[in-house]
Formats: C-alpha cells, structure tokens, sequence
C-alpha cells in the first residue's frame, strides 16, 4: 500500500503492535512505567544538577557556534539529538555508555535550534551542516545516528540527506514521534497549542501529517548504489506522549529492527535501553563496511 493512496488507515504504514497482554500483566507494566518514570525524573535531575555545578561535557555543543573537533584517527561518529524542548540530559547515560566504552569515536550532542520549537528542516539546517563537514572528512567511516521523540524525526532527515553520498548510517529512535501523535490533534482543539507549538511545527507533529507522510514516502525509496543503512525503533508499550505508540515505528521497508519495550513511558524509555542501544550500536560500528 502506497502512503498515497492510506487514507486513514494510518496504522497499516507500521510495523504491528504486539500480542494484547492479559489484565494482570498489564496492570503489573502500568504500575512498573510510573515507577520508573519517577526513577527517570530523579535521575535526570541530579545529572542537572551536576552539569549546573560542573559544567557541561565536551559532547555537548552547538553546530553553530562550536568548532567541529573531530578526532584525527576516529573510526566513526555517533551523534545524538534530545526531544522538543530538551534537555538534552536525557541523552546522558548513553554518552557515558560511549565514552566508557571507545576512545576513538566521535560523539556529539548538539543543541538543537529553538530547542526543537520550530520546523524540522530549521531543526536540521545545522546538525546536517557538521554531519556533512564529518562525512566530507571522513567519508567511509559509519555514523550513528540517535533521537528521542522529536529527535527521532530530526535524525530521520539527516538520514536522507546523506542518502545523496555514499555512506553507512545507522538510525536508532527511541519513542520516535515518526509518524506524529494524536496528542497534538487533541491538544489543538483546545486552542492553547499556539501558546505552546511554533505554528508550522504543530502542524508537522499532528498524528499522520503531510510532513510525515512525505518523510515516509522518501524512507521507503530504495536506496542509491554505494548508500548502505540499518535502522533500530525503540518503542515505549507505555507511551504517554507518542499516540499511537506505533508512529514510533513506520514500516519503511528496510528490515528494520523493532524493539517495543514494556514497563517504561515516553521518557523513561531513554533511560532503561541505554547500555542495549549504546552496545548495538557499538557492534554495528565494528562490523560495518563503507560502500566501495
């Protein structure tokens, strides 16, 4: 089925949802997404506080006033986008993960303009302008790419623009807002979303928007000779924020890896997969091949 022709028939673009649980075990991981929810919450608060105290780590940069920095001898770059509004401490675990674990990778938090509040392609313009200078640079190493929520959709632009060069790109979204969610719809009819939403982003994020829709159509292109890709969704079962849960993880035909995680939220999900998604990500790096 062509995204064209879906109508409303949104649900048919993704990947199926998963076996309903029964009473009792949905209930169990209800209970077990607000505890950890609130374990997120006090976690992220004592990494800002930490950062207030301490500063930021060098990880964390601006695309439009930082130096690039890359390391001379660096095997790949892994870099990580927050969600609307940040912060992008939510990305913290995973980049201890990787500084723990490789020396010789670049990795890269950027901030993201407006703090996500704007149209994706504004979101872009400067991510994709360092991405683009490590690609130039270094042009058969791998790259990573990770984005929560909002930073999922961010991550998937910058994914088909490097479709125009030979590269080897990984995509891992966590609770990805892909195929934007319901909760905007509802939002707007309350007439408060302005107060809120830059205007052309409240439109993209409303559940199946043309802008999403038109992003889905470009994913689901085959790929060009020498482009080689590998996509991982990590998706909450108890999202509170991306409805419904399966915008997290578009069908785009391209064997993607689908991991629907039960017992976290939108925000926790961050938080709980953050070792399995740094180490995936950590032994696509070490396998992959540039496209010859």
């Amino acid at each position: 089925m062509s995204v064209s022709s879906v109508g409303t028939s949104l649900e048919s673009l993704c990947h199926p949802r998963p076996s309903s649980e029964g009473f009792c075990e949905a209930t169990k991981n209800v209970a077990l997404a607000t505890l950890n929810e609130c374990r997120f919450h006090c976690s992220k608060a004592r990494t800002l506080i930490r950062h207030g105290l301490q500063g930021l780590p060098s990880e964390y940069m601006d695309p439009k006033t930082d130096a690039y920095d890359w390391k001379e001898g660096c095997r790949g770059l892994c870099l990580m986008v927050d969600g609307l509004f940040g912060p992008r401490e939510i990305l913290e675990p995973q980049r201890q993960r990787f500084v723990e674990r490789s020396t010789d990778l670049d990795i890269k938090l950027p901030q993201v303009p407006f703090n996500g509040n704007c149209a994706v392609a504004i979101a872009v313009e400067p991510i994709l302008k360092m991405v683009l200078d490590y690609q130039s640079r270094f042009p058969s190493n791998p790259i990573c790419l990770i984005g929560v929520s909002n930073g999922g959709r961010i991550v998937a632009e910058l994914e088909l623009a490097l479709r125009r060069y030979p590269s080897v790109v990984k995509v891992s979204t966590i609770a990805g807002a892909l195929l934007g969610t319901r909760l905007v719809d509802n939002l707007m009819r309350t007439g408060l979303t302005p107060l809120v939403l830059d205007p052309v982003l409240q439109e993209e994020l409303q559940y199946g928007s043309a802008n999403a829709l038109d992003r889905l159509e470009r994913q689901r292109e085959d790929l060009p000779e020498g482009v080689v890709r590998h996509f991982t969704y990590y998706v909450a079962a108890q999202e509170t924020h991306i409805f419904p849960f399966t915008s997290s993880m578009p069908d785009i035909g391209k064997g993607e890896d689908v991991r629907v995680i039960q017992g976290q939220t939108h925000c926790s999900l961050s938080y709980a997969i953050a070792e399995e998604q740094v180490d995936d990500c950590l032994s696509w790096i070490a396998t992959a091949s540039s496209p010859t």
